[in-house]
């Protein structure tokens, strides 16, 4: 659906009912949030996408943020301006009053012109952005990636942390963009009172989250105190898992878990003996000394966040059962890249049993999630057991569904909140390195005693995820593994086509948690965070308008073929196996 040009007042209300944790199902509010920075004329390489007209009081100042900080724009005043990322609607002010501003197509430069009754003009291009002379501006591309709504009484001032202020504030009628000290799912901020202190028995810790990580956000207040967050990350950055390590690289997926080591010098070509699955059943030991703590760790999380969000509106959580997945469901991805052996543990379909009781009234859930375990082992030396310095235990693929009538019912009405939980789960984690530690030092080969200087390690990973160590001297020939194993296949579960004229197409992959863009006549495997996952159709600089599939329960995958020509894409929902 496309947006109409248009502009207008929207008064918001604040529902005292924000804490995003398991099932904290919240009407919210959706408006979307944007901004911008000044500068004059508008250069050859802008193409006008749109135009739209307004007022505002010749007695008020025009004022909304651009990507340099916030614009003011006088009666009499004409200036273009960059807007943080490709949007098709945004904010602005009218002195105190808050209005918005829309357009069919997506820009990135804005050009607002006042006259001196107060009519103003709107022109939106598409444009290679670049900073305006004398505009100080050094902030880097972003990438809008989610937006919702919230409130915060008008007398008080809505508090967080930002990457240069820990008690970064902004009151009523003011509208920020600033940068985050990490990427995060879920922030959290305060509602308080100018001075900073939250009344005595009044609760002023609040929560917010966003399916996809973000770095920036930009906050709009209102008069009234209604909050307009709109979220962005920098474009193409990814959080490394370990530290000192480059950004995942794209990983083997049901890898065998075989660990190959094979030592090639002059007239010698010898392998050490490892064991067959080598890496999976270490990992699967790991798993099994550590299931009772996991399950109960997890059970806990559960019903402490069931229970706070349960709270908010007069009712009760119940935890009715928990199952956490055993070894034969459970899966090894295996990746190298620059001598860095990449290692994921995914314990698939682990199901919580839940619902909401208040009164006669019983809402039913069913929560899957996978738990995942993703180490790096840079330059592994093999006379001694591989040591990771981060192992973060984390849930994914979180996956929410009604489990009766109500609790259908519930699904639809909520469905960004239904988003929120899949963003609180998949913000879990906990670091297991010491654990993974210990169990790849029991019982590790001891391997041929081999010169130490004058032999180069070569790492790889075969298209079946067998990881091979190849220690060969600079004379001697490569070494020898045998034929190439099969590659696994996924199952393919259903497929469906949509279109998109643009010439790229963009989706979050969640294992690289980077975008990934889709020219015509290519096509990409991505891993989605859930079955039900966001795509977006255009854009040079970053992802644009925004669209949306949906697979079958346990869709893992999406397998995106683009056409050559027109407007045409495949999609084939995969399962993990």
């Amino acid at each position: 659906m496309k947006l109409k040009n248009r502009s207008g007042r929207k008064n918001l209300w604040r529902l005292h009912a924000t804490g995003f944790g398991v099932l904290a199902l919240v009407v919210s509010l959706t408006d979307l949030v944007r901004t911008t920075q000044g500068g004059a004329v508008t250069p050859q390489q802008d193409t006008e996408v749109g135009a739209t007209s307004d007022s505002c009081s010749p007695a008020r100042v025009v004022r909304f943020q651009g990507q340099g900080g916030e614009v003011l724009v006088k009666p009499g005043e004409t200036k273009r301006v960059t807007m943080p990322a490709p949007m098709n609607e945004f904010h602005w002010f009218c002195g105190d009053s808050r209005e918005r501003v829309a357009n069919d197509d997506f820009f990135n430069v804005v050009r607002i012109s006042r006259a001196h009754d107060g009519a103003i003009s709107w022109k939106f291009y598409k444009s290679a952005p670049q900073p305006e002379p004398g505009s100080g501006n050094n902030k880097p591309d972003l990438v809008k990636v989610g937006d919702t709504k919230d409130a915060c009484d008008g007398e008080r001032d809505v508090r967080f942390k930002t990457k240069s202020d820990p008690n970064f504030k902004i009151g009523a009628n003011q509208s920020k963009l600033v940068q985050l000290a990490a990427s995060m799912n879920t922030l959290d901020w305060w509602c308080v009172q100018t001075n900073g202190a939250c009344p005595e028995h009044d609760v002023c810790d609040e929560h917010l989250g966003n399916p996809v990580a973000f770095n920036w956000v930009q906050v709009d207040r209102a008069g009234n105190g209604a909050i307009s967050w709109v979220f962005y990350r920098q474009k193409s950055d990814a959080t490394p898992v370990a530290p000192d390590v480059p950004p995942t690289p794209q990983y083997v997926h049901n890898a065998t878990g075989d660990l190959r080591v094979m030592a090639s010098l002059p007239g010698i070509n010898r392998e050490a003996p490892f064991d067959k699955a080598f890496l999976k059943n270490k990992l699967d030991d790991f798993w099994k000394s550590k299931q009772g703590t996991i399950r109960t760790q997890i059970k806990d999380e559960i019903n402490s966040r069931g229970s706070d969000a349960a709270g908010k509106f007069g009712a009760s959580f119940q935890q009715d059962s928990l199952t956490i997945s055993d070894t034969e469901r459970n899966e090894l991805r295996t990746a190298a890249k620059d001598g860095t052996l990449w290692v994921k543990y995914v314990a698939h379909h682990n199901v919580v049993n839940c619902r909401l009781l208040k009164g006669a009234l019983e809402i039913k859930f069913t929560i899957s999630f996978d738990i995942q375990l993703e180490m790096a082992f840079p330059q592994v030396a093999l006379d001694q057991p591989p040591q990771t310095p981060k192992a973060p235990m984390r849930l994914a693929h979180t996956e929410v569904e009604g489990d009766n009538f109500f609790g259908d019912v519930a699904q639809e009405i909520f469905k960004s909140k239904f988003e929120e939980v899949k963003t609180e789960g998949n913000n879990y984690s906990e670091n297991r390195a010491k654990d993974i530690n210990e169990h790849l030092k029991t019982d590790w080969p001891t391997l041929p005693q081999l010169p130490k200087n004058g032999l180069k390690t070569e790492l790889s990973v075969s298209p079946a995820g067998t990881v091979r160590f190849c220690l060969r001297a600079a004379s001697a020939p490569e070494c020898d593994f045998g034929p190439m194993e099969t590659a696994h296949t996924p199952g393919v579960m259903d497929t469906t086509g949509g279109g998109c004229d643009e010439g790229l197409l963009w989706i979050r992959d969640a294992e690289t948690r980077k975008f990934t863009s889709i020219a015509k006549g290519k096509d990409a495997l991505i891993e989605v965070e859930s079955r039900r996952f966001n795509w977006y159709c255009g854009g040079n600089q970053g992802p644009e308008s925004q669209e949306w599939e949906s697979g079958p329960v346990g869709t893992y995958f999406a397998q995106v073929s683009r056409n050559s020509n027109g407007r045409g894409i495949t999609f084939k929902f995969l399962a993990w196996r």
